[in-house]
């Protein structure tokens, strides 16, 4: 799911040129994962232009959200980065929903996720 933006799935789909956009800082993507998962990296792909700032969110049940990384913002630009999650308290619970915000981006109004992966 997203809120205002072009196609999730393309967020997950591994290929370099596709992502998800939406067209205002603040819009966001919801993944749904096949099974509960714990994961020790959020690893995003962004774009390598923008300095960005986000928020992650995950759920059990995809509605009640609990807020994991808050107002996390990446000076340099660099595209892949690995947000560690495991030294974390409130991501050391299972999750089957994660919601990825863009508060912020340096290239105007477009926020865009090329990919979104975890290492667990």
């Amino acid at each position: 799911a997203d809120h205002r933006g072009n196609l999730a799935f393309k967020a997950l789909d591994l290929r370099k040129a596709s992502y998800w956009e939406g067209p205002h800082p603040g819009d966001w993507i919801m993944l749904k994962l096949d099974r509960m998962a714990k994961a020790k990296n959020l690893i995003l792909t962004l774009d390598k232009s923008a300095r960005n700032k986000i928020k992650v969110e995950t759920s059990r049940d995809g509605n009640s959200w609990r807020t994991v990384v808050s107002d996390k913002e990446f000076d340099s630009p660099r595209q892949k980065r690995v947000i560690p999650l495991q030294e974390m308290e409130q991501f050391k619970e299972e999750f089957k929903y994660i919601r990825i915000h863009v508060l912020k981006s340096s290239i105007g109004n477009q926020v865009r996720i090329y990919e979104v992966d975890f290492e667990k």
